[in-house]
């Protein structure tokens, strides 16, 4: 794809499905995609052609698409051998609009659906080329990533991989005995990958997927709440997108889900572990930055040693591969970092603190709000996305004189408002919407 002979041969696969109504652009290149900009008509397409460990994306995203086209990337065509897809635009990615939870509120109980469906082809999955990450094969990735001599840690951090492993093959033996089923898990769920149109929300992207526990899939986005938007792990809306992740799996998973997240941070480090190994030498010391990050907020789940010196968990910035903290914390922060993986907020983010106390009396105001607009949400099953939309709009549309907590959340719907309305972007001005 990097050379004019390649340029070539993805133009004349691609005029086999579309017709250009211009020059064919390269939008995003990096080692593990290349994605070019395909003018038609009023309207763009996207090519994109997947690195050799990802060469399973164009196949399944094309089976997605099939079962699922109203969640996935409309996908136009696909070239299994070599690692093509060509795809309809879907729309403006969410982070143009920031991170706001209200859309991930609104997204997530979609993708769960998406899920539950996909476990009975998760041996078709597996046989397709995506990674295998299911629970029994999950001890042996640690033991791998114990052997590996370039880990971005510090020699204490090495030792406390080391110390847990016999516990993390204890977790993953109590994790597996719930028996939810294996499928598809995107493991890179952040708002660049969330699409918005008219009122369709759409995940792409799908080249970092594995087959996996369901419930690791928020890990990454809890990440990017605590790391883009400033969340403190006592923020309620952590709390919030898990149970509606959680509704169409069924009730009484909460203590499934905490330890779900808290093995999901390994599983997230063994598959960055293997992208690293396929990229070329050059790229390490960039990607070390970040895999530094998503090995640490791991650790900072292992407890310390009685009588050790390590003190609080401390968790890398994704900007600048510092630590914040140690710092002091309360019961209702140790209950969000132990069930939900929130690490500390990055360094520079606002950070809202509340007591114990004070939170519990936010989450009823939220949830009281919720109930007003949306009497189902609170129910025992509601999969009804326009009723979910509906709460965003009548935030939007809601009169004054509320509390604080109220306000700031009117804040956050007008901003997905804007992102969903999307009447400020000019269509196909955003080149990195499929990177």
């Amino acid at each position: 794809m990097h050379s004019a002979n390649g340029m070539k041969q993805a133009e004349a696969w691609v005029r086999r499905y579309v017709e250009p109504s211009g020059a064919l652009t390269v939008a995003h290149d990096a080692p593990w995609s290349t994605v070019l900009r395909v003018p038609i008509g009023d309207g763009v397409a996207w090519f994109k052609a997947c690195a050799p460990d990802q060469t399973f994306e164009p196949r399944l995203s094309a089976h997605l698409f099939a079962r699922w086209p109203d969640r996935v990337a409309e996908v136009l065509a696909h070239d299994d051998e070599r690692g093509w897809l060509l795809m309809a635009d879907a729309g403006t990615a969410l982070r143009e609009g920031g991170n706001p939870p209200e859309a991930w509120l609104a997204a997530l109980p979609g993708y769960a659906e998406l899920q539950r469906g996909e476990a009975v082809h998760a041996v078709e999955h597996l046989q397709n080329g995506v990674p295998d990450l299911r629970l029994q094969t999950l001890t042996s990735r640690y033991e791998d990533l114990l052997l590996r001599h370039d880990l971005p840690l510090a020699s204490t951090e090495l030792e406390a991989l080391r110390r847990f492993a016999p516990r993390f093959a204890e977790l993953c033996s109590e994790l597996a005995k719930h028996d939810l089923p294996a499928t598809i898990q995107h493991d890179n769920l952040h708002h660049a990958n969330l699409y918005v149109r008219g009122d369709s929300l759409r995940v792409l992207d799908w080249g970092d997927s594995s087959v996996e526990h369901p419930f690791f899939s928020l890990v990454v986005p809890y990440r990017f709440l605590d790391e883009i938007n400033g969340l403190p792990p006592s923020d309620p809306w952590y709390a919030r997108l898990r149970d509606a992740y959680l509704e169409p799996w069924g009730s009484g998973l909460g203590n499934v889900f905490s330890l779900a997240i808290r093995v999901g941070l390994f599983a997230h480090a063994f598959a960055w572990a293997r992208q690293r190994d396929h990229l070329p030498p050059q790229e390490h010391a960039d990607r070390d930055l970040w895999f530094g990050v998503v090995l640490s907020r791991a650790i900072a789940r292992i407890p310390a040693e009685p009588g050790s010196q390590r003190g609080a968990p401390t968790v890398r910035t994704a900007e600048r591969g510092l630590r914040v903290g140690p710092r002091t914390e309360d019961k209702s922060l140790r209950f969000a970092r132990d069930s939900f993986g929130c690490g500390q907020p990055r360094l520079g983010a606002t950070r809202r603190t509340t007591e114990a106390s004070d939170n519990s009396t936010q989450r009823r105001r939220h949830d009281a709000q919720v109930h007003r607009l949306d009497p189902g949400r609170l129910g025992p099953r509601r999969r009804n996305d326009e009723r979910r939309r509906a709460r965003v709009v009548e935030l939007t549309t809601s009169g004054k004189g509320r509390s604080e907590l109220d306000r700031q959340l009117e804040a956050e719907a007008r901003q997905l408002a804007r992102c969903v309305q999307a009447r400020h972007i000019v269509e196909g001005e955003h080149p990195r919407r499929h990177a």
